[in-house]
Formats: structure tokens, C-alpha cells, sequence
């Protein structure tokens, strides 16, 4: 019992096999031996003269040959079947070497062998078209991978293209400087959901980048900031035309703050504004998170700032153009023709609302003098000088022109001819008090002015007759001794 318990314990080990093996072996030995005693009796009955000796002898030799039959069969048996169970074994351990060159089908049993280099030959070429699978992933996941970055590239390319249209349409319906600007402002609100930002131009007067516009934060005293360029973060940004990413702005020296008004910023991107290789200015932008902007939006904004460089410098350009149109080239006051456009509203307009405005006429005295003497590029030197002055001693509100050669005029609106001629005879005495300095000839000279002084009064004059009345008021101050002040109100001097 013991015995047997041991060899029924390991059913599936080559031992096995080979029990089953023998066993078949015995079943052919059986079967032969069967076979042999069956011809001994058909021969008895049917040939009866054979000797019984003879017929037992043979019975014995057929039974020694069906034994080793059966050995013989049964080990061969047992070989192929213990081969097979080895080749299986390694297939399921991964090795599949033996496939390309047909070793587990050496020495197989016959039909067998032939049906496991079947079986094989089809594992074979299962695993080759799994290796053709998986190299075949490999190529998809490469092809997903480039499909996702162009998807990407066309994502930002209809973003770039989507801000084109924005801001065309923004800034289509008008070129002035600051309704361009407010219309960029709202369009990068809107669109790219910034809620604090401000741009920063270059004046070439001031050498400084100043706040032309800001969104969100209401800040005071924001728009009188003024950078140098190469001062803080925003100074080098225009200075070097690259943008700069500042994750946490209380960890960089460099910050300004703002000069202080800006405490409530933790994270910033400035990003350069850049007109064909030129900087005119600064986009920059807040948050009051840390780490709040990434590379990518680094480039968006690049992209975004170089569109809106454009078209600030295009409003930048037709603003020239149209002041080139109404100035006077050499002393950069308004020209004769506008100031005849300014004085027909300033006469409408203190006719509708019965207010007072007043008109000068100033006339530099001898000026012939000057060129004959000095030349007329030291005259003009003499007229710029004489139109800084004036500008200086006017208000903001007041118009000031260059009527013509040695002529200036000014509007002063809400002005009685009184105040006219007090503001008359402060520009005849700073002008008396100047030194002018003729450079190339390093030496200076004096000038004086006469003014005529004419106020609108009631509103009855026409533009025309006003300055009639300040032309007659000129004439006699130049007439009276030249260097003072002569005002006339209404029809009488």
C-alpha cells in the first residue's frame, strides 16, 4: 500500500510517464500473446497432423517476441512522451528556441511528433506575430505622441489667430492712442482671463517706461510710476527684449514693487513689447499666488505682446502723422491752420455757454534784426527758444500757435481781457528777462515782444472780428514803442 501511496504521489513527473509507457508495452505483449494462442488452437483444429510440441514451441517464440515488442514500444512511447513533457515545460518557461529549429519534434512517436511540431510550428509563428504586434504598439504610441503635439501646436496656432482678429476688430475703429490701448486692455481680459495687468511705454523725453494703462487693481499714484530702462525686473525686460518669469517676487531683489504700491503681487511675468527689433515698451502681468505662470504662457504672451506692439506703434504713428499735421515743424507749437480750427470752437463754444475767452497776438520786435545780423538759422534757434518760453508761461488748457514768421498766438478760454492782459504782460517780461544763447557762436543775446490783448466779451464778435480787434491792439503796442501790452474789448481799443 505504501508503495503504491508513493507512485500515485507524482502523477505528472517523468516517472509516470514512464509507468504509463510500460504499461502500454503490456497491453501490446497481451495482445500478441492472445493472438498466438488463438493460431495454436486454429491450427490444432485445422491442421491436426502438426505435432503439439512443434505448435508449444512456437507459441513460446511468438510470446518472447511480443514481449520485447512490447518493451520496446513502451520505452519508445515513454522517450517521446518525456521529450514532449520537457518541451512543454520550457515553452511555458518562455524558451522558445527550440521552435525555429524543430528539436522537439526529434525522435517524437510518430503521429505525435508529427502534431506537436504542428502544435510548435503554430507557437511559433503566434509569438513571431505578437513580436509584430508589439513593435507595431510602439510605432502607434510614437505616432499618438506626434499627433498630440501637433494638436497642441494647432491649439496655440488658432489662439494666435483668434487674438489677430481680436485685436484687429479692437483697434479697426479707431487709431488713437489711448481708445487702442483700452481696447487691448479689455481684449486680454476677456479673452485670456487676466485680471491684473498693466502696459508701460517708452517716452524718449523722460528716458523712463511710464503706465500708460492698467487693469484690475486700483491702485493710486500707479500711473506716475516710472522705470529707467535696466532698473528692476521691468527696466531689464526692456532693456534686454527678453521676457522673465518671477515665481515668487518677495525672493527676487530685483523687484520693485512699484516703488512700493504694488505689495499685494507674490507672482509676475514681464514680457517685452517689440516693433521691428525696437522696444517700445512693457506688458506686465500680476497674480497674488506664487507660481501662477508657466513657460507656455511665457510664449503665449511673447506672441501676444508682439501683436499688441503693433498695433500701439500704429496708433503711435498715425498720432505723429496727425500731429505733424497741425504742428509747425520748427517750433512744435500748433500750426496756423489749426489754430483757426481751435479758435472757430472756442468761439462757438463761448457763445452757446456765455463765457468769456480772450485772444493774444505776440510779435517778436526787430526780428529782421536778428537775421541780418545772426543768420536765419540762429533766428530759428531764437523762435524755438522764444515758443519754449511761451508754452512755459501758458496753461494746460490754454492753445498757443505759430501764426506766422515772427508771430505767435494763443488762446485762453474762460479768460476776461483782463486776466488776458495780466498773462500778456507776464510773457513780455520773461521774455524781456531771457538770455538767448546762439550756440555755435557762444554768446547770448536779448529780444522783446509786443502783444495784443482781445476778449470775445459778449459773444458778439465773429472769429474774423476777434482777431481783427487783437491784430489792432498788436499794431499799437509796436506803434506806442514796442515791448509792452495793448488790449482792446469789443469795438473800442
Amino acid at each position: 500500500m505504501g508503495n503504491r501511496g508513493t507512485k500515485r504521489a507524482a502523477p505528472n513527473g517523468d516517472g509516470a510517464l514512464m509507468r504509463r509507457a510500460g504499461a502500454a508495452g503490456t497491453r501490446v505483449f497481451i495482445g500478441v500473446f492472445a493472438v498466438v494462442f488463438a493460431g495454436m488452437a486454429v491450427g490444432m483444429v485445422v491442421v491436426p497432423s502438426v505435432p503439439l510440441w512443434r505448435l508449444a514451441a512456437a507459441a513460446v517464440f511468438s510470446a518472447a517476441l511480443a514481449i520485447a515488442a512490447g518493451r520496446i514500444a513502451g520505452k519508445a512511447l515513454a522517450g517521446s512522451m518525456s521529450e514532449i513533457r520537457r518541451a512543454i515545460r520550457r515553452i511555458n518557461e518562455g524558451d522558445l528556441s527550440g521552435l525555429a529549429a524543430g528539436g522537439y519534434a526529434r525522435g517524437g512517436a510518430g503521429g505525435v511528433a508529427s502534431e506537436m511540431e504542428k502544435l510548435l510550428a503554430g507557437l511559433r509563428e503566434t509569438a513571431l506575430e505578437l513580436s509584430r504586434q508589439d513593435r507595431r504598439i510602439e510605432e502607434l504610441s510614437e505616432v499618438k505622441k506626434k499627433m498630440e503635439r501637433i494638436n497642441l501646436e494647432l491649439n496655440h496656432r488658432l489662439i494666435e489667430l483668434y487674438i489677430i482678429h481680436e485685436i484687429t476688430n479692437a483697434v479697426s475703429s479707431t487709431l488713437e492712442l489711448d481708445e487702442v490701448l483700452g481696447k487691448i486692455m479689455e481684449t486680454i481680459h476677456s479673452f485670456l482671463k487676466v485680471h491684473d495687468f498693466c502696459i508701460l511705454l517708452y517716452n524718449e523725453a523722460t528716458d523712463a517706461l511710464e503706465v500708460k494703462s492698467h487693469f484690475g487693481v486700483e491702485v493710486e499714484g500707479l500711473s506716475d510710476v516710472r522705470f529707467r530702462p535696466g532698473e528692476g525686473i521691468t527696466g531689464k525686460v526692456f532693456e534686454t527684449g527678453r521676457a522673465r518669469i518671477v515665481e515668487d517676487v518677495h525672493k527676487e531683489d530685483e523687484y520693485k514693487f512699484y516703488h512700493g504700491l504694488r505689495n499685494d503681487v507674490r507672482s509676475f511675468l514681464s514680457v517685452p513689447l517689440v516693433v521691428r527689433g525696437r522696444p517700445i515698451g512693457v506688458l506686465n502681468l500680476h497674480s497674488g499666488e506664487t507660481g501662477a505662470f508657466s513657460e507656455e504662457e511665457r510664449s503665449l504672451f511673447q506672441w501676444v505682446a508682439n501683436q499688441v506692439a503693433m498695433a500701439i506703434d500704429n496708433a503711435r504713428l498715425f498720432e505723429m502723422t496727425k500731429t505733424l499735421s497741425v504742428t509747425d515743424p520748427l517750433t512744435g507749437m500748433y500750426n496756423h491752420g489749426y489754430f483757426q480750427e481751435k479758435l472757430s470752437e472756442e468761439v462757438e463754444r463761448t457763445r452757446r455757454y456765455h463765457r468769456p475767452m480772450s485772444l493774444l497776438m505776440v510779435d517778436v520786435d526787430h526780428f529782421k534784426r536778428v537775421n541780418d545780423r545772426f543768420g536765419h538759422l540762429h533766428g530759428d534757434d531764437v523762435l524755438r527758444d522764444l515758443a519754449r518760453l511761451l508754452r512755459g508761461r501758458l496753461r494746460l488748457v490754454d492753445i498757443s500757435a505759430r501764426y506766422g514768421g515772427e508771430e505767435f498766438a494763443a488762446i485762453l478760454p474762460e479768460a476776461t481781457v483782463n486776466e488776458a492782459k495780466i498773462v500778456g504782460e507776464r510773457l513780455r517780461r520773461t521774455v524781456e528777462e531771457h538770455d538767448f544763447v546762439l550756440k555755435d557762436l557762444k554768446r547770448t543775446i536779448n529780444i522783446t515782444i509786443s502783444v495784443g490783448v482781445a476778449s470775445l466779451g459778449d459773444g458778439s464778435l465773429t472769429k474774423d472780428e476777434l482777431i481783427n480787434h487783437a491784430d489792432h491792439a498788436l499794431y499799437l503796442a509796436k506803434t506806442s514803442g514796442r515791448n509792452r501790452v495793448r488790449a482792446a474789448t469789443g469795438d473800442r481799443l
